[in-house]
């Protein structure tokens, strides 16, 4: 039996938002505002705000996340990335970078 799989968003975490939003919109994604993350960084803590951000792409069911590190002096449960082993350093596929390059020229 095949269940359709439903997704809440997926994100994308980025090196640079503003590069990273500005990609996106080449590519035609219509993007939200800047939002500063906000949390408790420990269980009790007043809410803060964090050192990371993103903008979002609203789709029909869910949205794409292009979330980034702003400012790593701040807490934030988003990290640096150092090298490939960190699961969230993403790179697109060749023929995507082709379009982004493309888009840009």
């Amino acid at each position: 039996m095949n269940s359709p799989v439903k997704l809440d968003h997926i994100g994308v975490a980025i090196k640079d938002l503003e590069r990273g939003r500005a990609a996106y919109e080449r590519l035609g994604f219509k993007l939200t505002p800047r939002s500063i993350h906000r949390g408790s960084p420990t269980p009790g803590a007043p809410v803060v705000p964090f050192g990371s951000g993103n903008h979002c792409a609203m789709v029909h069911e869910g949205y794409l996340e292009v979330v980034s590190l702003i400012d790593p002096t701040i807490f934030s449960n988003i990290k640096r990335a150092r090298g490939p082993r960190h699961t969230h350093r993403v790179r697109a596929p060749a023929r995507a970078r082709r379009g982004v390059r493309a888009a840009e020229q």
